[in-house]
């Protein structure tokens, strides 16, 4: 019963985070706006908050449940790819082509995915430099300081609130989640992946095509980078405290492996960051065409996924 009712909190959250950010996508188009800020951080950060926290459950092996932090975010990028093929339109010219560092850790971020698959496992070295990539990205995407010349922001409390209250939701979503029985993972993981699509056409439809495919890349990277990231800080921080405290300690060098069932996945990202770049050369009715196919594939793609997430074991 308790598994049902916190799937029912999932849904309830996931409904008022997208709430959240229609009105962070409302908010970056008006007057004043930041539109980078929005569209680096705070919504990519928001979509795969709650697939990084379902790494609480890995324990070993990324085989089943371990889809919804690993294939999770880079479904948000074919969401994404989709809704910005078929949208087709630039609605706010502040909003400039793709960023170079966008593509190329987004490239990174396919190849880090190959290379893992390649080996089938997770080192401890791996996932430290996936989180340390992760976290300097993020870094480099927030805003350090005001433009010179400029005055204060002229923004509401609902304007300034905002991204605490999605990032909660966000969050809100993934306890729930890690409080659900193992039954029902696969249910709680269709929510995430919905949210996830959702939330890339809300800024598709009210930013344009460049903000979708923006949202979308940074979620796929600080999905992928985090969740590696945090399965080797999950088994090292007790490592460090059980040293630190004088007690005996084993030489912790393997994460998590079988990640050789997400090689498809690894390719899929390489493969998006290049229709990415050339979606500018396509006919505007290719690319509706081309937009509704992908976001079928896509969701059979997620639900034959889906359908096979089990706990590990």
């Amino acid at each position: 019963m308790l598994s049902w009712v916190m799937l029912f909190v999932q849904a309830a959250l996931a409904v008022v985070g997208l709430q959240l950010l229609r009105h962070g996508a409302r908010t970056a188009t008006g007057v004043g706006g930041d539109p980078n800020v929005i569209i680096n951080v705070f919504a990519p950060l928001a979509l795969v908050g709650p697939m990084v926290l379902l790494v609480g459950r890995i324990d070993g092996s990324v085989h089943g449940l371990g889809w919804i932090p690993i294939g999770g975010p880079v479904a948000c990028g074919m969401f994404a790819l989709a809704c910005a093929l078929i949208v087709g339109n630039q609605f706010d010219q502040r909003i400039t082509a793709l960023r170079p560092l966008l593509l190329a850790t987004w490239v990174s971020t396919g190849v880090v995915m190959l290379l893992v698959a390649a080996t089938h496992e997770l080192t401890v070295s791996v996932g430290q430099c996936a989180f340390t990539l992760a976290a300097v990205i993020l870094w480099l995407n927030t805003p350090q300081r005001a433009p010179a010349g400029a005055g204060p922001p002229k923004a509401s409390g609902s304007g300034t609130l905002w991204p605490a209250l999605a990032m909660a939701c966000s969050l809100g979503q993934g306890v729930a989640a890690l409080m659900i029985d193992p039954s029902l993972a696969g249910y709680s993981g269709a929510l995430m992946v919905t949210y996830g699509a959702m939330g890339t056409a809300i800024f598709a439809c009210v930013c344009g095509t460049t903000a979708a495919l923006s949202v979308g890349g940074w979620a796929t990277v600080y999905g992928v980078l985090f969740a590696m990231g945090f399965m080797s800080l999950r088994q090292l921080i007790p490592m460090a405290v059980q040293t630190v405290t004088g007690g005996d300690t084993a030489a912790l060098k393997h994460v998590a492996y079988g990640f050789g069932a997400y090689a498809p996945e690894a390719a899929l990202t390489l493969a998006l960051v290049a229709a990415a770049m050339s979606i500018g050369g396509m006919g505007r009715r290719p690319q509706r065409i081309g937009g509704v196919t992908l976001l079928v594939v896509a969701a059979v793609w997620c639900a034959w996924r889906l359908s096979a997430v089990s706990t590990p074991g």
